[in-house]
C-alpha cells in the first residue's frame, strides 16, 4: 500500500514537471527577429542586445561585448569579441518562455542561456 502511494506521488510530481513551457527551436530568421532581436538578454554575468542591423552589443565579465550576427542555414551565427576574440560560431536557438538558449554545434560545450529582459 505504501509502495503504491509513493509510486503515485512520484508519477504525479513527474507529470507536474511536464506542465511548464516546452522548448521550441526558432526555426526561421523571421521568428528570431520577432522574438529576440531588439530585446535585452541577460544571464547575470552578461547582458546582450542583438540588433536588427546585424550588430551585437553588451557587457560581460571581461568588459564590452561587440560583434556581428547573421542568420545562416536555420542557425544564429556570430562573430563576437569580449575582452579578446570569442570567435565565429553558429548556434541553434531554443526559446522556452522567457529563456533563450544558444546551443553550440558540438551539442553542449559552450551552450548559453539568457533571459529576455524586455
Amino acid at each position: 500500500m505504501l509502495r503504491n502511494a509513493i509510486a503515485c506521488a512520484f508519477a504525479a510530481l513527474t507529470l507536474a514537471a511536464c506542465d511548464g513551457p516546452i522548448a521550441q527551436p526558432v526555426l526561421t530568421e523571421a521568428q528570431f527577429r520577432q522574438e529576440i532581436v531588439g530585446k535585452t538578454l541577460s544571464n547575470g554575468a552578461t547582458t546582450l542586445r542583438i540588433f536588427a542591423n546585424g550588430i551585437v552589443g553588451g557587457l560581460g565579465n571581461s568588459g564590452p561585448v561587440v560583434g556581428t550576427w547573421r542568420w545562416e542555414d536555420g542557425r544564429f551565427c556570430r562573430i563576437i569579441a569580449s575582452g579578446g576574440p570569442v570567435g565565429d560560431g553558429c548556434q541553434t536557438v531554443l526559446l522556452t518562455g522567457e529563456a533563450v538558449t544558444f546551443i553550440e554545434a558540438s551539442g553542449g560545450v559552450g551552450n548559453q542561456t539568457y533571459f529576455l529582459a524586455n
